[in-house]
């Protein structure tokens, strides 16, 4: 696994653009990996890309974290994307970090973050798809709103992928965990319309990001490994899902 620290541009037009259209952002990224499709997905899924824009909270400076199971050649972005130093060099920095990983074993207590699009489903029915005869659900993704739901949904992710949240406190309820809001986050992806070929239409997306910061100790490392590499919650060709650690000291 390797993991990429880039400083955009704030002087560039098109990384203001797609820091307003995740979409936009999300294939920018993407031009810096191999073009492959197989039956399994798209690139992003095949390469275990995570990527966040980091909250800008000195000097406004844009960064970008990216997470991948291939190297990625940064080279192959927009001219200009990427802010340079006084030399003309790119602001990259890239290393492998499985080791770190490995490294990772139970009752380990780390530092995180995750930037998340926690849902719940409503309305949910199951019907008959009408090409298969199979059932499907279709019930929608809300956003949950409240920090106390959204703290209780990173519980539940925590329990299916090998980690818990804990308290620095005798208050054992209270975990030491921070959810800030981070408001709405669009994108714009055309698509094609069948009943006009050729032309295409927008469609919008829609996510709510909260941003996690905190607290966690392992429970089974193997999971929560797993977790790492393919990161957790909905969205995750959106900037959302990468999960980060640090030692706790």
């Amino acid at each position: 696994m390797f993991l990429s620290k880039l400083i955009l541009n704030p002087r560039n037009r098109s990384v203001h653009r797609e820091l307003a259209n995740c979409y936009q952002l999300y294939r920018s990224i993407l031009s810096a990996f191999p073009q492959k499709k197989t039956h399994e997905g798209g690139a992003r899924s095949q390469f275990k890309v995570l990527y966040r824009i980091e909250p800008r909270r000195e000097n406004h400076i844009i960064r970008l974290l990216v997470q991948s199971k291939v190297e990625p050649d940064w080279t192959k972005m927009k001219a200009n994307y990427i802010l340079e130093d006084n030399d003309g060099n790119p602001l990259v920095e890239l290393k492998q970090i499985d080791g770190i990983y490995k490294k990772l074993s139970k009752e380990l207590k780390l530092r995180f973050r995750l930037l998340a699009n926690p849902t719940r489903k409503s309305r949910t029915t199951l019907k008959k798809e009408r090409l298969n005869g199979k059932l499907k659900s279709n019930g929608q993704r809300i956003p949950i709103l409240d920090e106390g739901e959204q703290i209780n949904w990173l519980k539940h992710k925590g329990t299916r992928h090998g980690f818990k949240l804990i308290a620095l406190t005798s208050i054992q309820a209270l975990p030491n965990v921070r959810a800030e809001d981070k408001g709405t986050i669009q994108g714009f992806k055309k698509i094609k319309q069948h009943s006009e070929p050729g032309k295409k239409k927008a469609h919008k997306l829609t996510f709510n990001g909260v941003l996690f910061e905190g607290v966690l100790e392992i429970v089974e490392a193997q999971e929560f490994c797993r977790a790492l590499e393919d990161g957790i919650g909905s969205a995750k060709g959106f900037g959302f899902g990468l999960l980060s650690i640090a030692p706790f000291r």
